[in-house]
């Protein structure tokens, strides 16, 4: 009885596939600024861990004074404000 169940459900599901597997949010190709930003967030991820790696091995007297994030958040803001711009307008097309 389980196998028939199962059997049906398969069935509906590949009589409603094209509905089913649809996705709601149209996605066009990535343009090179958005693929960029993907590579710069995953870029900074890798950076943010290897300085807290770093930080855990300094004395603990040590101030520790992230004057690289004053260069790097700026630069991640731009470039995700722009890329979200160019989803968002290709998502209106």
């Amino acid at each position: 009885m389980k196998s028939i169940n199962i059997l049906l459900i398969f069935n509906k599901l590949e009589q409603n596939k094209s509905n089913f597997f649809k996705p709601s949010i149209k996605m066009k190709k990535l343009t090179k600024t958005q693929i960029f930003t993907i590579i710069a967030c995953i870029g900074y991820i890798i950076w943010e861990i290897t300085v807290q790696v770093w930080e855990k091995s300094l004395p603990p007297s040590d101030p520790v004074i992230r004057v690289d994030l004053l260069l790097i958040f700026p630069i991640l803001a731009i470039l995700i404000i722009i890329s979200l711009v160019q989803f968002i307008k290709s998502q209106k097309k």
